[in-house]
């Protein structure tokens, strides 16, 4: 007995030096979401793209100004995904912790695309909610803009503004992005 009691101690012992493994927390796990998003979307793979979304997921695309709510709407956003060989890639990300189970992520990416038949990159910011529910994490919410021409305010007839763009874009995306 004196025998086993001194091997579990000098076992404990031994583990007591062990490293830790090391546990990922809130935000590490939601920006792996953001990671396997990025990977399916430049895969080409709606379905995997859309795995990552919740149930009741709200998008606000980049191409149209539509409110994409819950999964059917969101997935026909990416239904011309397949054979397309659109990609993206993630520039920026900042992880704000809101809790144990919901993360704000928002970024900056570039969508590598077809614009006229010509491969074009698209600067773009991204925001997306990621929670998790059921022992998953999913995005909740997501938002994508991309950079929009400035607008300058004129006084028009009867002393009303009247906005006219200026041919210049304002940078959202960081030059690692470029």
């Amino acid at each position: 007995m004196r025998r086993l009691s001194a091997m579990i101690a000098l076992a404990l012992a031994a583990l007591s030096f062990a490293p830790a493994p090391a546990l990922a927390g809130p935000a590490e796990d939601a920006s792996g979401v953001i990671d396997r998003w990025t990977a399916a979307y430049s895969a080409n793979d709606p379905a995997a793209v859309m795995k990552l979304y919740a149930a009741d997921a709200v998008l606000f695309g980049t191409a149209r100004p539509i409110v994409f709510d819950g999964t059917e709407p969101i997935a026909a956003q990416f239904a011309g995904l397949p054979g397309s060989g659109d990609g993206v890639r993630i520039c920026r990300r900042q992880m704000l912790v809101l809790g144990a189970e919901a993360v704000l992520a928002t970024g900056a990416y570039e969508f590598i695309g077809a614009d006229n038949g010509v491969r074009v990159a698209m600067p773009g910011g991204f925001t997306m909610l990621i929670v998790k529910r059921d022992g998953a994490w999913h995005i909740s919410y997501h938002t994508s803009s991309r950079p929009q021409p400035a607008q300058e305010a004129t006084i028009g007839k009867g002393g009303a503004r009247q906005a006219s763009v200026v041919p210049s874009v304002v940078p959202i995306v960081p030059a690692d992005c470029e």
